[in-house]
């Protein structure tokens, strides 16, 4: 491959992603606050400090060829593999698709942790683990303890890391790109709006978030099914964050919400109490009019990939369709209902083949939003 010059690599891979300056603001009125209690962190306080693509691109409008996923976030007290003082994780990943001149991908990973002791160890730690197969590199002063660290070319990728801490929380950056290498100072500038997130967290400026009132009470009924948990996880998603989860390609997908005039979604996730390691997630879509919800479901009805299946959906009206999908070990449920749309899947364990159980579940569920859900509810995204 042809090492590009510093200047076209970022300007090809960065754009996106920088904000001017390396050092980390300071934010009025900091000074004088108050950390807050770590035992106050949640897996969705710190879900909600993650960044957007707005926190991370200073030009407006931003370029399309970015991609975030869905955050994730766990409790850390079952984890074995966790650090010592772990309590909570959320992750987040930026993707360049390969569609878009290189693919590149940015992990970021916000760790909570029960002290500033336990934070600085998980971060001395950490350094051992990174540093035996990266070169540290100088950096940007953003946190008390701070390590870039530039590695070696794998499967065609330039790979620079970077480990923070601010007071009882850990932030750590991983970008892979097929250009490059980037520097710790490259890395750094996308750290910056990051951290200021992350600094907006420790001094309660960000709080959990939850579904809009309104909304909350359009999602699957409580108790819908007695081997289903409550919901362990509600958020308000990007039509962005949909568009990288299925088939096709994303700005495709991307064009069809926007053109039905889905500009959020509503997501919920439950546990299987029945089948450790099994979920379903529930995801509501607002669209402008029942015409176009009918559109939207029609290529989930129609897209036919190797070894999919169809089965019965039960009481999901007209348009009701469940497939199994065996490369994702999924069972997937979509019908729309007046100008809704509401999307249920179950997944198993990672790695693992789904239990086939879980298409009575997925079609349970459906069959009892499906009725609870009001039609035609006129209400704005």
């Amino acid at each position: 491959m042809v090492r590009m010059t510093r200047s076209v690599a970022i300007s090809i891979l960065l754009i996106a992603l920088m904000s001017a300056g390396l050092s980390l603001p300071q934010q009025p009125g900091w000074a004088a606050d108050e950390e807050v209690d770590p035992a106050s962190i949640t897996p969705e306080a710190l879900r909600a400090a993650l960044p957007t693509l707005a926190d991370l691109v200073p030009v407006e409008p931003p370029p399309q060829n970015w991609w975030p996923g869905i955050p994730s976030v766990f409790e850390s007290s079952a984890d074995p593999e966790a650090a010592p003082g772990q309590r909570a994780v959320a992750t987040l990943r930026f993707s360049r698709e390969p569609a878009y001149e290189k693919p590149a991908h940015l992990d970021i990973t916000l760790l909570a942790f029960k002290n500033r002791d336990s934070a600085h160890a998980a971060v001395r730690d950490l350094a051992i683990t990174l540093g035996a197969h990266g070169q540290r590199q100088r950096g940007p002063a953003l946190a008390n303890d701070r390590r870039y660290y530039l590695f070696p070319v794998t499967e065609g990728f330039h790979r620079t890391e970077a480990v923070f801490r601010t007071g009882f929380l850990v932030t750590r950056l991983s970008l892979r790109a097929s250009e490059g290498p980037f520097s710790a100072g490259d890395l750094g500038k996308i750290a910056r709006p990051v951290l200021d997130r992350v600094e907006q967290l420790r001094f309660g400026k960000i709080a959990a978030t939850s579904l809009p009132g309104d909304f909350e009470k359009l999602m699957p009924p409580p108790r819908v099914e007695f081997e289903i948990g409550q919901p362990r996880d509600s958020r308000v998603l990007q039509p962005a964050h949909w568009a990288l989860m299925g088939p096709g390609r994303p700005e495709a997908v991307m064009r069809r919400l926007t053109g039905a005039g889905v500009s959020q979604l509503y997501y919920r996730r439950y546990d299987i109490t029945l089948l450790p390691g099994h979920t379903i997630q529930a995801t509501l879509f607002a669209c402008k009019d029942a015409e176009a919800a009918s559109a939207l479901v029609q290529p989930f009805r129609e897209m036919d990939l190797v070894g999919a299946s169809t089965l019965p959906a039960g009481a999901t009206g007209p348009l009701g369709t469940l497939r199994f999908l065996p490369q994702d070990q999924s069972y997937e449920l979509q019908f729309a209902k007046g100008q809704y749309v509401a999307d249920v899947i179950a997944q198993g364990p990672p790695g693992e083949r789904i239990d086939i159980l879980c298409q009575v579940f997925v079609r349970t569920m459906a069959e009892r939003w499906y009725t609870a859900l009001p039609a035609p509810l006129t209400l704005t995204n």
